[in-house]
C-alpha cells in the first residue's frame, strides 16, 4: 500500500515522469513548491547519530528531524521559477517542466562530470513549458533558473 501512495504522488500531485530519455515535471495546481527525492541512502544532519535504521529511511518512512532522503534521484520545483534536478543516470535527458512563468531562465549542470557543460538560456513562452537538454549523472545537479 505505501507503494501505491508514493506512485500516486510522484505522478498524480507532482507530476514526475521519468522516461528512458525524458523527464517531465507538471505539478497539479496549487502545489507551487516541492522538493522530492526517492531513494533509501539517508544523509545524516549535523553529525547526528540516526535514531532509526538506514533500512527505515524510505520514501516517507523515516519523518525525524536528522534523517533527510539524499538521493539516488531528487527534483526540485520552486515558487514556478526554478527547477533543480539530480539523476544518478549518466548520460543526457530531456527536460520538460510545465507551469513555469514566461520569461528567460539560465540552465546549468553541476558536478564531477558536468565540469566542462556551458551554461544556456532558455525562453519559456506564454504555455509555461521549459524544454531543455541537460547531463545527468551520479553528483550532477541540472538548475534552471528565472532570471
Amino acid at each position: 500500500m505505501p507503494e501505491t501512495v508514493a506512485m500516486l504522488l510522484i505522478e498524480a500531485k507532482y507530476g514526475i515522469k521519468l522516461g528512458l530519455v525524458n523527464v517531465t515535471v507538471a505539478p497539479i495546481i496549487g502545489t507551487d513548491d516541492f522538493n522530492f527525492a526517492m531513494g533509501e541512502r539517508p544523509h545524516w544532519q549535523h553529525g547526528a547519530q540516526p535514531t532509526c535504521k538506514p533500512s527505515h529511511a524510505k520514501l516517507f518512512a523515516c519523518r525525524a528531524a536528522h534523517c533527510l532522503l539524499a538521493g539516488p534521484w531528487t527534483i526540485g520545483y520552486h515558487n514556478n521559477t526554478s527547477f533543480t534536478a539530480s539523476l544518478p543516470y549518466a548520460g543526457s535527458r530531456t527536460f520538460v517542466v510545465k507551469r513555469m512563468q514566461p520569461g528567460t531562465y539560465t540552465v546549468t549542470a553541476s558536478g564531477a562530470s558536468a565540469a566542462d557543460v556551458p551554461a544556456a538560456s532558455v525562453v519559456v513562452g506564454a504555455d509555461g513549458i521549459l524544454s531543455f537538454h541537460a547531463a545527468t549523472g551520479v553528483g550532477v545537479t541540472v538548475t534552471a533558473t528565472l532570471n
